[in-house]
């Protein structure tokens, strides 16, 4: 199972370190992480066999 970590994440970082909401960031991270992780123990729990988990904000894939 490969995992992904998206390259925007770590400007984002950045973004939240010089506006000084780091612990902000953080809290944001962490819960995205937990949401993500219970999406995997669906899939496992349903016998789904995940080829890859991917962190990625702002995507935009979108059809309206």
């Amino acid at each position: 199972m490969k995992f992904r970590i998206d390259l925007k994440i770590f400007a984002f970082v950045i973004l939240f370190f010089i506006t000084k909401q780091i612990e902000v960031y953080a809290l944001i991270m962490l819960f995205a992480i937990i949401h993500e992780l219970a999406h995997l123990l669906a899939g496992v729990l349903l016998k789904f066999k995940p080829e890859s988990i991917s962190l990625i904000p702002l995507r935009n894939d979108y059809n309206f």
